[in-house]
């Protein structure tokens, strides 16, 4: 998906070939997207896995979103796979990794999922102070901390134009900030332990 290029020229001080692929998914790809990793001679690019699928011994998924081809990939072509897999749903589902910390006793900070950005909106004025997310589409609607309706109106002004009728089936995560918590978040990479 454009990132993870590192990993790629990495993975060229060892294997003998390196394919990096941007993995884009629209019916209208942009060069910009179809060209991110070009220059660097370690790794070839290109644009689709299926293109190479009898030339590689292993697909690594360094990022989310492709649960489902890792499965069909190892599984059904029996090619190693290095990935999340389904464990995705763990990072791109918001309710669904609450609902399974709360099924496991974790704490969990007070929230609601509100549907609708008309919803929303009167969420927000009953509720200042609050942070708004999304699950998945988090390109649309990154987590954000609103103070008040009147400082998240501009944003939901846009986010409302941009979607359309779909702004009305969006699906928000609305949290209580943690008092005196501090969240400590990463990404990288493990693998046994290093």
């Amino acid at each position: 998906h454009g990132s993870s290029i590192e990993l790629s020229l990495r993975l060229a001080e060892d294997y003998a070939k390196v394919y990096y692929c941007p993995l884009t998914s629209s019916g209208y790809p942009t060069m910009a997207e179809e060209r991110i990793g070009y220059g660097f001679p370690e790794s070839e690019v290109i644009t689709s896995p299926f293109k190479v699928l009898d030339k590689i011994d292993l697909a690594i998924f360094p990022d989310v979103n492709d649960g489902p081809m890792q499965i069909h990939f190892a599984e059904k072509l029996q090619i190693p796979v290095w990935g999340s897999r389904m464990a995705e749903d763990l990072e791109i589902d918001r309710v669904k990794i609450k609902e399974l910390m709360e099924k496991f006793s974790l704490p969990v900070g007070n929230w609601d999922e509100v549907v609708g950005i008309t919803a929303l909106r009167e969420y927000i004025r009953k509720h200042p102070d609050i942070y708004v997310k999304m699950s998945r589409y988090r390109g649309d609607w990154e987590s954000t901390h609103v103070d008040t309706y009147a400082t998240a109106k501009n944003d939901l002004d846009k986010f409302e134009a941009k979607q359309g009728v779909f702004a009305e089936t969006a699906k928000f995560i609305c949290e209580k900030p943690l008092k005196k918590k501090v969240e400590i978040g990463r990404d990288g990479y493990v693998v046994d332990d290093k």
